[in-house]
């Protein structure tokens, strides 16, 4: 008996939020399919039933609303950009590197893709854009653009950071310059 396309759905959607955690926290090229469907709870049979490759299920994981982007998109009324900002750049989101942003973890893993790939990583940066824009027309200006930049990249150094006073430093620089230029 064939399963309903809402089973089959909420497979995919499985597998896709392991492969997220995974590539968010072992690299692209640090995990195979038949681990990302071991822990997914699934078998590496099922795998191509869902993706046509490992490559079409890392631009999948890149389309889906991980880190930044789906806190702003999510946040109520009462919470401001600044506020989902101050949490997105704090030290106890770097040490969650499995719930860690798509932007900010797959970043050197996009550079050495292909084209397709990069174009989902683009998308995924316009739409954090938009997002951090105005609320009246989500207008994209410089500001903008230097917010997400120093959200982004400060996770990533921070991340990357052996100090972890120099990792909180720079998040909190970050913090400072976000807070001049939204909301």
């Amino acid at each position: 008996m064939p399963l309903s396309k809402s089973h089959k759905e909420a497979t995919r959607q499985k597998i896709i939020a392991a492969a997220g955690c995974l590539f968010r926290e072992k690299g692209y090229q640090g995990i195979g399919i038949a681990g990302i469907m071991a822990d997914a709870g699934l078998t590496r049979g099922g795998f191509y039933a869902h993706f046509w490759s490992k490559a079409s299920l890392f631009r999948e994981v890149l389309r889906s609303r991980a880190g930044i982007g789906s806190r702003l998109g999510n946040r109520n009324r009462q919470e401001s950009k600044n506020s989902v900002l101050r949490a997105y750049l704090h030290t106890d989101h770097i040490e969650q590197s499995r719930m860690n942003c798509n932007l900010a973890s797959l970043s050197a893993d996009v550079s050495r893709s292909g084209a397709i790939t990069r174009q989902a990583y683009t998308k995924a940066f316009k739409d954090l854009l938009r997002e951090l824009g105005s609320e009246s027309g989500n207008v994209i200006n410089d500001e903008v653009l230097v917010s997400a930049v120093l959200a982004v990249g400060g996770v990533m150094l921070a991340g990357a950071l052996s100090d972890k006073k120099l990792a909180s430093n720079l998040l909190e620089v970050c913090r400072i310059e976000i807070e001049k230029r939204i909301d």
